[in-house]
């Protein structure tokens, strides 16, 4: 099918497998209960569309738009994660959404976790934009305090993702957890060890590895310190424990 303007229609326990669409205009358009298998969908426009219980498994959408489309109990490829996002960041954080809760309902984990990664792309791109840009959109909507308030909430943003990647990458915490103990160890280092020998060097990463994990509390080193290295140390371990129990529990 090219070149067709299917637009405002209502798309009832449709079956297409193995077709080809070019350019046909979807737009506001409902599939409900449809079974689209195996089929390319070439720079057709599926913008306002609703998919609700549908199945477009094998499927593929190459330059095709989906502004403002919403799916639901719908089997889908998360590649369209990769090659269906819309141009608009803010646009794409509503997309990315609609597919993480589609995905949770239907119960594909992996697909999930692809979209929440995906989501907080946008969401920090978003709040970038939202305080940097100089667009008409974003300066109408963000200005004054507003405009301060969402720069904060930018930083955390950051923050955070270089922390844990906001609770989706355990290689992020473990590097958090390295560079932790990097800092503690130049502190003992440069202020009660010897920086000038390998030994050293050695000696004071040995004493921040105690010191982080609980096992020696030097007597040179104030109440306040050592409590908030464990502190510290409760926090990444509810951080990992937090991320196992996301990637590998049953749901």
């Amino acid at each position: 099918m090219h070149d067709q303007s299917l637009k405002n229609s209502q798309f009832k326990r449709m079956v297409a497998i193995k077709k080809q669409f070019v350019n046909c205009d979807f737009r506001n358009s409902e599939f409900d209960s449809a079974y689209i298998r195996d089929c390319v969908f070439n720079s057709c426009d599926f913008t306002g569309c609703k998919f609700n219980q549908s199945n477009l498994r094998g499927s593929s959408f190459s330059g095709c738009r989906f502004d403002y489309s919403e799916f639901r109990q719908t089997h889908i490829e998360p590649e369209i994660l990769d090659d269906g996002l819309p141009m608009w960041v803010n646009l794409q954080q509503k997309f990315i959404q609609s597919l993480r809760v589609n995905f949770r309902e239907i119960g594909d984990v992996d697909s999930e976790n692809k979209a929440i990664v995906a989501e907080l792309n946008a969401t920090k791109a978003h709040l970038k934009k939202s305080w940097s840009s100089k667009s008409p959109y974003y300066r109408s909507k963000f200005n004054g305090f507003e405009r301060f308030v969402v720069f904060i909430e930018w930083i955390v943003f950051c923050v955070l993702d270089f922390f844990w990647g906001n609770g989706e990458s355990v290689l992020k915490l473990a590097r958090s957890f390295v560079v932790a103990l990097i800092v503690i160890a130049a502190f003992d280092l440069f202020i009660y060890g010897d920086w000038t020998t390998t030994l050293g060097i050695q000696d004071a990463f040995i004493r921040s590895c105690e010191m982080f994990f609980g096992i020696s509390h030097p007597d040179e080193y104030s109440s306040f310190i050592l409590s908030f290295l464990t502190f510290l140390r409760y926090v990444m371990l509810a951080c990992f424990v937090s991320i196992i129990i996301k990637r590998f529990a049953k749901r």
